[in-house]
């Protein structure tokens, strides 16, 4: 099993630059059999520089096909949701 980039919607708010401390943070979780997607967000000093939702999806390493997540990993994954 793999995860791989399915989709990504990224918005920029404010420029960063070079050497500037951020903070990244994931703000929701969604957890689906095979998928996942997570809100995240870029800030300085509490400053929203760009805000993204990222969707992986779970496949199989030899046939690429999707495939669920494996239970132990659904149970882990289900502590950030």
């Amino acid at each position: 099993m793999a995860l791989v980039v399915r989709k990504v919607a990224l918005s920029y708010h404010q420029p960063a630059r070079l050497d500037d401390e951020v903070d990244v943070s994931v703000d929701e979780v969604e957890v689906r059999r095979a998928q996942i997607t997570l809100k995240q967000s870029v800030r300085r000093n509490g400053l929203m520089l760009a805000d993204a939702n990222v969707n992986l999806a779970s496949i199989s390493v030899n046939n690429f096909s999707p495939v669920r997540f494996p239970a132990p990993l659904m149970e882990t994954l289900q502590h950030y949701v």
